[in-house]
């Protein structure tokens, strides 16, 4: 059992912080109910290593900004994750931001695959290649709770139906910022790309609950051939978040009317949730579903239970151990990182898989650009985003490959966490942001695409970290955790430690 001096410590935490005690009154309906965990046959790992043959716990969840160096028709990566990861998640990738849901034509064909892209979707192409070489992954897409599908081809089926979108308490309509904003004839004639007039969405509307689950499995042709390439979706924005300061128009939302939509979107993901396993046990990891406790004074209840346990589903922790888990000084927010690592151990022995999303160092906004070229001497260097660090680390280097260097260094202070809390269901994420380019897998430096010569460089070394490698063998127990801030555990062949004071504490000693 994990040391009962950290789950007491984590109780006075919660109960110290300005949190509202007793249980408000709510509406109909809220919180959500529990539902039982999801099915995870296919979805568990084993522990011969972190990523190897026989075994991954790696997940990903990644695009791309570079059609030319990864590309469908030359397809150089496809080995690289189909062989290191267990699943993927994919988002607009590949001509899928441009894809028009029609069949080819003259006029489309003409207009080039970078503006036009009919036939097929990129994505059910990519899920082919990915499955054909592996058919253990899992492939999963991207899509947003709160927007629906962000290509130009779901823009347009969400503008068709405006009794889905989401109306303030005034009856004004709700934005995500205001570039995403309608113009206020709702001409859509002159309306071009992804984000220009898209609203949020509205789930107490039944038609946008069937579409949210319908629409991915129909990018896959027949429901037939969804069964054989579609495992599911990565759930963007599925957390409790009553506060939304750059949302237009969030702020006219009741604190009532926005728990009667959260639950409504609860009860709609479930739905989707036993769609996908009704296809073929497919499962959904719910961004926001492992939130911390005591963190939401509208909601004093609030934790996994009532997101991914509502769901019925799985969660997406992202940048789990960085961002708001760091002090302004770059060391870990103790009490915190203690409540973080109990929530996801809760969780997932109750049988809620979990996925862990971390980046290199001591990762903070703002995100920013390297490579391009202008640090390499070479224009046709293709580039990729890295985020800035906290404290005296900081500032990020600017040099590409002091880049690559720091994720190989700083890997421990990412992995080590996730070696405490890992169970059979619980994956780890380890990149800068959510291009393939951004550190998901190693990128050759020179390299031939349909046979023109170019440079490929990523946000990780050009080869994997040995650490991905190096037998590991199941844990000897459960983690323990002493003094409040020290945890440790064994496998067969490791031993993890980490100080939460110092988070440069963190070591994993392998024995082979």
């Amino acid at each position: 059992m994990i040391a009962l001096s950290c789950l007491i410590f984590i109780m006075a935490v919660s109960l110290s912080s300005p949190v509202v005690v007793a249980s408000p009154a709510y509406p109909k309906g809220f919180p959500p109910k529990q539902n039982p965990p999801p099915n995870t046959t296919g979805w568990t790992h084993g522990w011969d290593c972190v990523a190897c043959i026989n075994n991954s716990m790696l997940s990903a969840n990644f695009g791309t900004s570079d059609f030319d160096r990864f590309n469908i028709s030359s397809p150089w990566w496809i080995k690289e994750i189909a062989t290191r990861y267990a699943h993927v998640q994919l988002s607009q990738y590949f001509g899928s931001d441009v894809y028009n849901g029609t069949k080819c034509t003259p006029e489309c064909i003409q207009q080039g695959p970078h503006t036009c892209t009919c036939g097929e979707n990129p994505l059910k192409t990519m899920a082919k290649l990915l499955k054909q070489f592996n058919p253990k992954i899992k492939v999963q897409l991207y899509q947003a709770a709160d927007r629906g599908e962000l290509t130009p081809f779901g823009s347009r089926q969400i503008r068709a139906h405006p009794d889905w979108w989401l109306r303030d308490d005034y009856g004004n309509i709700v934005y995500m910022n205001e570039d995403w904003k309608c113009p206020p004839d709702l001409n859509f004639s002159n309306i071009n790309g992804t984000q220009q007039c898209h609203p949020v969405l509205d789930w107490t509307n039944s038609g946008y609950r069937e579409w949210f689950w319908s629409y991915p499995i129909s990018l896959f042709g027949t429901r037939e051939e969804a069964a054989q390439l579609f495992d599911g979706l990565m759930v963007d924005g599925a957390g409790y978040f009553p506060n939304i300061p750059w949302m237009v128009g969030g702020g006219n939302i009741s604190i009532t009317r926005f728990q009667t939509l959260f639950a409504a979107e609860m009860e709609g993901l479930h739905e989707a949730q036993m769609e996908f396993a009704s296809l073929n046990n497919g499962l959904i990891f719910d961004n926001g579903g492992l939130p911390t406790p005591g963190t939401q004074p509208t909601f004093p209840e609030l934790s996994y239970r009532s997101v991914s346990g509502a769901v019925g589903s799985g969660s997406f922790l992202e940048w789990f151990g960085s961002f708001g888990s760091l002090q302004e000084n770059g060391s870990w927010d103790v009490n915190l990182m203690n409540a973080t690592f109990n929530a996801i151990r809760e969780a997932a022995l109750a049988g809620y898989p979990v996925v862990l999303k971390d980046a290199p160092g001591p990762a903070t906004t703002p995100f920013l650009r390297r490579g391009w070229g202008d640090d390499q001497g070479n224009v046709e260097h293709n580039g990729f985003y890295v985020t800035q660090w906290k404290g005296p680390d900081g500032p990020v280097p600017n040099a590409s490959e002091q880049c690559r260097q720091g994720a190989a260094k700083y890997l421990v202070q990412s992995l080590a966490p996730f070696l405490i809390v890992v169970e059979p269901n619980v994956f780890f994420s380890y990149a800068w942001f959510y291009n393939l380019e951004d550190g998901y897998i190693p990128c050759p430096g020179n390299f031939t695409v349909n046979n023109v010569s170019m440079d490929i460089e990523c946000g990780m070394p050009t080869s994997w970290y040995p650490e991905f490698e190096k037998p590991l063998g199941p844990p000897n127990g459960p983690p323990t955790c002493t003094n409040d801030t020290i945890w440790t555990r064994s496998f067969k062949h490791a031993n993890v430690y980490l100080d939460l004071r110092d988070i440069n504490s963190a070591r994993i000693d392998w024995d082979i």
